[in-house]
Parts: structure tokens; C-alpha cells; sequence
């Protein structure tokens, strides 16, 4: 699907029926090639496995990345998570969202999918009049430079199941209307 040789990326709402398969194969690749992700605490290699973290939140929207017809990569916006609320005591709550398993297979990466995989996530909360946030492990340099790169700044850092996490969260912006009481 390349037209006037531009390759062809879109960002879609995940349809389970539709991109599971794909969203699997892309983390396998990516469990190949940086077998700590997701962590095996959380899923083994299996295909049914990985498929159930995938989509063990009910309350998460989820996006794939899909390059010229294949799902190549994977983001997820939920309510925080209490241990990234601690780490923003400054923020409400109710106003955070959390940014997580954003992955892209190894073999298209430094393509931009990553980012625009991102980026949608971040306008989802914007939308929303949220704040995003994520944490992230000091290992994964390559995400913590695209983090960096986006609107997203660093917010601190915590110990986690998984060892040192760091804490990156977009600017801080008042909610609309009254504080929600």
C-alpha cells in the first residue's frame, strides 16, 4: 500500500476480533528481541499468554500501529494506576491517564510508528482534558528518548515490582470547570 513511495501507517482503534493475531506476532518479536518485555512476571512467551496481558484491562482503550496492512505495534490508555498516582501528588487523580504497553516490532522501529503510536495516545488524554502518564524502566533508552522527544517530561521515580521505575507525565494544564468533588 505505498503511494508515490510514501509507506502507508495508520493508527487504529485495536479491534480485537481483528488485530489480536497481529498485536501477538508484533510482541513476539519484540519478546525475541528484549526478552524482559513484557516482563515474564507478567506473561510468559506463549501466544495466549501474551495475549491475555495484552488485554487484561477492561478499562484501558487500545490502539495498533499498522504498516502497509500488518499490526506492527501497540499502545494502551487506562485510569493510572495507584503507584503512578503516588508519584504525581500534585495532580488529581481522576484527571490522570496512564500510557502503557506501547511496543513496535523490532524489525520497523526507528520509523516514526513509535511515536505516532505516542502521539495518540497523548491527544486521547488531551481530549479528555487528562494528563498522561507513564512509567517506564531505565533500561529501555530508546523509549525514554522518544518520551523526551514528545511533550512528556520527567516526573519522578519509583521502586517498583520490576525494579527502579521512572516517571514521565505531559505538562500539567487546569482542568475544565470546577474541581470534581
Amino acid at each position: 500500500m505505498a503511494k508515490n513511495g510514501h509507506v502507508r501507517l495508520e493508527v487504529v482503534p485495536f479491534d480485537p476480533a481483528r488485530h489480536s493475531d497481529g498485536a501477538i506476532s508484533a510482541l513476539l518479536a519484540v519478546r525475541a528481541a528484549t526478552p524482559d518485555f513484557p516482563p515474564v512476571t507478567d506473561a510468559s512467551s506463549d501466544r495466549a499468554s501474551l495475549g491475555l496481558w495484552l488485554t487484561n484491562d477492561p478499562d484501558a482503550t487500545h490502539w495498533v500501529a499498522i504498516l502497509e496492512g500488518t499490526v506492527v505495534g501497540h499502545v494502551q490508555v487506562s485510569p493510572a494506576h495507584d503507584y503512578l498516582v503516588r508519584q504525581l501528588p500534585q495532580l488529581r487523580p481522576d484527571t490522570l491517564l496512564e500510557v502503557g504497553k506501547l511496543y513496535v516490532d523490532p524489525s520497523v522501529r526507528n520509523r516514526g510508528i513509535g511515536a505516532a503510536l505516542l502521539d495518540q495516545a497523548l491527544r486521547h488524554a488531551r481530549n479528555r482534558g487528562m494528563i498522561a502518564a507513564l512509567a517506564v524502566l531505565p533500561s529501555s533508552v530508546a523509549a525514554i528518548q522518544m518520551y523526551e522527544r514528545s511533550e512528556l517530561r520527567p516526573a519522578g521515580s519509583f521502586q517498583g515490582v520490576h525494579g527502579l521505575n521512572l516517571v514521565y507525565a505531559a505538562p500539567s494544564r487546569p482542568p475544565a470547570g470546577p474541581p470534581v468533588r
